[in-house]
């Protein structure tokens, strides 16, 4: 018999292998609408698993993570700063 703190293998799931859905509904105290205009704009697949996804639509996901809670500042990389610009505009 396992130790108790062992998950049973048909529970468990290989280390990233999550729904983008997953990551974003996971985060606590979101409003809703903001949430649901963030995944339309960002054209998010909610049902996808991140392990199947290009890095183009990753980092869409880590954008939307990053914008899920109003923020007075946001410090914008300049690697996405389009993205982000028009999210920004557009969400906050």
């Amino acid at each position: 018999m396992p130790p108790p703190h062992t998950i049973h293998p048909a529970y468990q799931t290989p280390q990233g292998d999550i729904s983008a859905g997953k990551m974003i509904f996971g985060v606590e105290g979101v409003e809703p609408a903001r949430r649901s205009r963030l995944i339309e704009m960002l054209d998010i697949d909610l049902y996808q698993r991140i392990t199947t996804m290009s890095d183009g639509q990753k980092r869409r996901v880590q954008i939307c993570m990053g914008l899920l809670k109003p923020y007075d500042v946001s410090r914008v990389s300049c690697v996405c700063v389009c993205v982000c610009v028009c999210v920004c505009v557009c969400v906050c």
